[in-house]
């Protein structure tokens, strides 16, 4: 493998990366079975390719997801030669839901470990984008963020507002000879906070009584849901990723492709900043209106709501089935792997078999994925 030769224009900031103060929305949402499997089998299970040599397979949990609306006041990088670079903020917002890795043995289907795929994001970062994008694989696209609050007190700002409206760059319906604009893709608006409620738990710490509550026939599918693996420790997310880099003579193929992994990992809640959880009561309730102009958010948004079938250029008012914000102290994004690399070349049963009992939790201490190029915080140290 060549040596990554370096450059101040790149901006391809290499990982760990540390993240303070990181206040997040969460809203959980009904999704469509259909389109979660969908998305699945086109991104993380090879889109029907018969050479496609993966030896896992992955799976949505159950037809839910989660909208989250997150702002970063200061990102950086761990290793110290790359902190010159200095620190980064952002507005994000991203879909994501829980799927499980499957290691296939034949017909048989072994569940690893417990990940979660992100159809859809966007920052108003444009360096945070291409590192996005070219480091971990994830499509992130460029927006604008607009805050408001509805009783016009105090600064509207990332951590207090009530209203939000996000724009993406792009075209729109993707029209021929259409001129590029800011699209309309999210408004969202907050229902009345209810102060009274405090918690202590970690975001989707206990997904599976999440879901039996909120998922659309969960409660008939507990067998399903009590086959899920659990989130490793409390805080503690692993997000797969298809990286992808196009073949500029061949277009239709890939000069690289491989499914990347790493680690969210929430150190510390901030319970004294009144919003570890905050959740809204129901005579105002949170609303999130999804604009379908853009064919990227059509694509990404198929499984919120079922609304694939509505019409381009129309939009969908989606009520949250629960809602809550945080506060994380600390976050780290690390312990990252090529989870798979599609050589066109069918995998070595060995390696598969070391991967699986790996996965499985057998070297459970040196990281959640298996396969070469694992980096970890540990290493910086």
């Amino acid at each position: 493998m060549p040596t990554f030769i370096e450059s101040t224009t790149c901006y391809q900031l290499p990982p760990p990366y540390r993240f303070s103060d990181v206040a997040t929305h969460v809203f959980g949402l009904e999704a469509d079975w259909q389109g979660l499997s969908a998305y699945c089998d086109k991104f993380l299970n090879g889109d029907g390719n018969p050479d496609w040599s993966s030896p896992y397979y992955f799976k949505p949990v159950a037809p839910f997801g989660f909208l989250c609306v997150a702002y970063y006041p200061a990102m950086e990088a761990v290793i110290p030669e790359y902190q010159p670079a200095g620190s980064w903020r952002q507005n994000e917002v991203y879909f994501t839901f829980p799927v499980v890795r499957y290691w296939k043995i034949g017909k048989l289907l072994l569940p690893l470990e417990l990940n979660f795929a992100i159809p859809f994001i966007a920052v108003d970062e444009p360096g945070s984008a291409i590192v996005g994008r070219e480091v971990l694989g994830l499509e992130k696209l460029v927006g604008a963020f607009e805050f408001s609050r509805r009783d016009g007190e105090g600064t509207v700002g990332p951590r207090n507002w009530q209203n939000l409206n996000i724009s993406i760059e792009g075209t729109a319906a993707l029209a021929p000879g259409s001129p590029g604009r800011n699209i309309k893709a999210l408004e969202i608006t907050l229902g009345d906070e209810d102060r009274e409620f405090k918690g202590d738990r970690f975001p989707f710490a206990d997904l599976r009584t999440e879901l039996s509550l909120h998922a659309p026939n969960a409660k008939d599918n507990r067998d399903h849901l009590v086959s899920i693996p659990r989130v490793r420790a409390p805080g503690l997310l692993s997000t797969v990723t298809l990286k992808q880099f196009r073949d500029p003579v061949h277009v239709h193929r890939a000069l690289y492709q491989a499914l990347v992994g790493y680690d969210t990992k929430i150190e510390r809640p901030r319970p004294e900043s009144g919003c570890w959880p905050v959740h809204y009561k129901t005579d105002h309730p949170t609303s999130i209106i999804v604009h379908k102009d853009n064919a990227d958010l059509t694509l990404a948004l198929a499984w919120a709501n079922g609304s694939a079938s509505i019409e381009s250029g129309a939009k969908v008012t989606i009520t949250p089935k629960f809602a809550y914000g945080f506060i994380a102290k600390e976050m780290l994004i690390d312990e990252f792997a090529t989870v798979h690399v599609e050589s066109g070349r069918p995998p070595d049963p060995r390696r598969a078999i070391s991967e699986g009992l790996y996965s499985a939790g057998l070297n459970w201490r040196f990281g959640p994925f298996a396969g070469e190029g694992r980096v970890g915080l540990r290493s910086w140290k």
